[in-house]
């Protein structure tokens, strides 16, 4: 892990506890948005992969390199729209919920 997804992991966590603590149902929000981060975790990282294992065979044409390449572009562009899109300090949401000092 490297520098760059602390520093997002800092500020998505910072983000979610505020907007959290904002709403009424503090409960039923912070429920929910760990719901969706265990389904969208379990999803991702444990069934798809698995289906795709069980029903799509591999043949000595694809080799690890493909997908290394094909994961460093997605992180890549990943963070791209972390950086330029998510976390612009002049969307109000963001910095309402970040308690960005604005001038």
């Amino acid at each position: 892990m490297h520098f760059k997804s602390l520093c997002n992991k800092a500020f998505s966590g910072a983000y979610t506890k505020s907007k959290i603590s904002k709403n009424a149902n503090k409960r039923y929000e912070f429920l929910r948005w760990w719901g969706v981060a265990f389904i969208l975790g379990a999803l991702l990282f444990e069934f798809i992969p698995d289906y795709l294992d069980a029903n799509f065979l591999i043949n000595n044409n694809l080799t690890p390199h493909l997908f290394l390449i094909s994961f460093i572009f997605f992180i890549n562009i990943h963070h791209y729209f972390i950086d330029s899109v998510i976390w612009k300090a002049g969307n109000k949401d963001i910095r309402d919920n970040l308690n960005f000092i604005t001038r």
